[in-house]
């Protein structure tokens, strides 16, 4: 077995120890002295790394490094008792949500009826006046119908390749480094590649702008370069936790992506019932000027009422998908967290049965560990989560107020007020920003223990200060190769759409068309026109773009609340790593390989050494 990398020379008998805390934590002799062997069934000492030996030394596995820490010098969560957090923001967001619901089953019913009465035989003979009985009914159906199967082809297809590419992830654990490098030096790479193609066609101010970006590129890449150990170390068992979990929490993200689809189209249809439901509320217009004017001419305006009823409706949307990816990530919180605390099934209860031993395990199946952290965050904790979600929907709405009076600002061409709502959108981006960052850790501390949201936060950032982790900038890499991934994704589902949008739509539409421009050659040479062709190609094109966008950022969004849960858990009990990674007996693998633990260990050793304590 090859030696570890912290390993120093000692007696044949003696374990291989290193001493991680300042020789003058050491106060007595006898803590100096200590180079025994652990047996496993014993806990490390304080302030040491020491390197476990396996049970099975002929198992090309390496020793594991077991981190222990004096973890009382910092306050740790509690489970809290299941009891309703923040009850009262809860029941405002349901009672918005029940309202909304009303207004948009009301709009599919009048919907229905208006279609029902359309499709009777009494309808009005001044249709055919108007021309349309040049549109015929069947094949508005016939090609309705071949673009919902192109979608559902496409939907189905995007999921699958997603979950591919998670799966096929989640066992490439070792090699989270080399993909973070790619990552991060693909940015300036092609910012390079971008200049060296300006200045081939002669685009020199384009190529200089191409060519900064590269350098301010590659600045930031030597600045975080080193950085790069603890982020793959991150991602590496974040990823194990959600193998652990892989399709119980797959099934949920999507489950949520269905909600806030259905959701924003419902919030469409409410939109529709209550403006149509008494329009003078809502818009004020003038008498128009002349008689060329249009009913959407420029005269018409919001009253007051109606941009009142505006932004609630803008908030409640904001609000609600604030809430549906707060869950989901508080969920993940939960279910990784449970990994994190739990212990190896042989530590449960072993009993003798001749020569082997059977383990009997108390550990809950996967399904029930994502089954009670739903419970938990959907039931107990939604208070708490809609109180976090409203401060970043409230921030969001301004920031969309500020950005339309800077659009009215600049057709008016008001120079001395745009200064000041420029200042005013940067002031409320840097707000949202710093409140989406305080509810990304506050709501895992909500998942893991059950708090309320300002104790979870206050409790969470404490534990940061306590430890010194002051800022986390690790998040970021890991942030940019997760999006590096999911625009490659989007990229191929929006080719998989146009594939399965010309089997479906355009190749048969551009079969009627030829066969109509045959029957009609007065229209031939429009109707043979590929151009014709190329709006579909490119709606299709983007509308795979925003289903891969979409779609895919459900799972990349598992994996990053898991890290940002690691993160957490890390700081909170580093000394659980050695639980993780420790083999209980001949047939019993551990929950963590012993290689990405020590890989963790060493990481944040080595970029961190005064954070980490150790």
């Amino acid at each position: 077995m090859p030696p570890s990398p912290t390993a120093v020379d000692s007696p044949p008998e003696a374990a291989l120890v290193e001493p991680l805390l300042p020789p003058s934590t050491a106060t007595t002799t006898e803590e100096a002295a200590i180079v025994s062997l652990i047996p496993e069934d014993e806990s490390p000492f304080v302030g040491t790394l020491e390197q476990q030996p396996s049970t099975q030394q002929q198992i090309r596995e390496p020793e594991l490094l077991v981190v222990s820490l004096d973890d009382s010098a910092w306050e740790h969560g509690e489970d809290q008792d299941l009891k309703f957090q923040n009850p009262c923001f809860a029941f405002i967001f349901l009672a918005q949500a029940i309202t909304l619901l009303v207004f948009g089953i009301h709009a599919i019913k009048t919907f229905v009826t208006y279609q029902d009465r359309d499709d009777d035989g009494d309808n009005d003979p001044q249709d055919d006046d108007n021309g349309s009985d040049d549109i015929d009914i069947h094949v508005v159906l016939y090609y309705a119908r071949h673009f919902l199967f192109a979608f559902l082809a496409t939907v189905t297809s995007i999921i699958m390749l997603s979950a591919s590419v998670l799966s096929y992830l989640l066992r490439q654990t070792g090699a989270t480094r080399r993909m973070i490098e790619i990552s991060l030096i693909f940015a300036p790479v092609s910012y390079a590649m971008s200049a060296i193609g300006c200045m081939a066609v002669g685009l020199i101010p384009m190529a200089g702008i191409f060519l900064l970006s590269a350098l301010l590129g590659t600045c930031y890449v030597c600045t975080v370069w080193k950085r790069i150990p603890v982020a793959a170390a991150n991602l590496a068992v974040a990823m194990t936790a959600v193998k652990a979990h892989q399709g119980s929490l797959i099934g949920l993200g999507y489950t949520l992506t269905f909600v806030a689809a259905s959701w924003t189209c419902m919030w469409v249809l409410a939109i529709g019932d209550i403006g149509f439901r008494d329009s003078s509320f809502f818009w004020q217009c003038q008498a128009p000027s002349s008689s060329n004017q249009q009913h959407d001419d420029p005269n018409c305006s919001l009253t007051s009422g109606g941009v009142c009823v505006g932004l609630l409706l803008l908030l409640s949307l904001f609000w609600t998908l604030q809430v549906i990816k707060n869950l989901c990530h508080t969920t993940v919180a939960g279910v990784v967290g449970s990994w994190w605390f739990s212990t190896p099934s042989g530590h449960d209860e072993e009993v003798a049965n001749g020569d082997s031993l059977i383990q009997e395990s108390s550990t809950p199946s996967p399904k029930k560990v994502v089954y009670d952290s739903w419970i938990r965050s959907s039931v107990y904790s939604f208070g708490s989560i809609c109180f976090g979600s409203l401060v970043v929907g409230l921030l969001q709405v301004l920031q969309l107020i500020l950005r339309c009076g800077r659009e009215q600002n600049r057709r008016d061409r008001n120079s001395s007020s745009g200064l000041v709502l420029c200042i005013c959108q940067c002031i409320v981006n840097q707000l949202e920003r710093l409140a989406e960052y305080m509810n990304k850790w506050a709501f895992v501390y909500v998942g893991l223990y059950g708090y309320d949201y300002w104790t979870a936060g206050s409790k969470v950032f404490n534990l940061f200060k306590a430890r010194g982790w002051s800022v986390i900038l690790n998040d970021h890499l890991i942030t940019r190769y997760l999006t590096l991934l999911q625009a490659l994704l989007s990229l191929l589902s929006a080719v998989i759409c146009q594939f399965w949008g010309w089997l479906f739509v355009i190749r048969p539409l551009s079969a009627s068309l030829r066969q109509a421009a045959e029957n009609d050659p007065a229209n031939s040479n429009n109707n043979n026109d590929p151009a014709d062709m190329s709006v579909l190609w490119y709606s299709f094109f983007s509308i795979g773009f925003v289903l891969g966008m979409s779609l895919s950022s459900v799972l990349f969004r598992l994996i990053s609340s898991a890290v940002d849960t690691i993160v957490v858990c890390f700081a909170e009990a580093p000394n659980q790593l050695s639980v993780l990674g420790r083999q209980v007996g001949p047939r019993q693998r551990p929950i963590l390989k012993p290689s990405l633990a020590n890989e963790m260990i060493l990481a944040w050793r080595q970029v961190y050494p005064q954070e980490c304590g150790f």
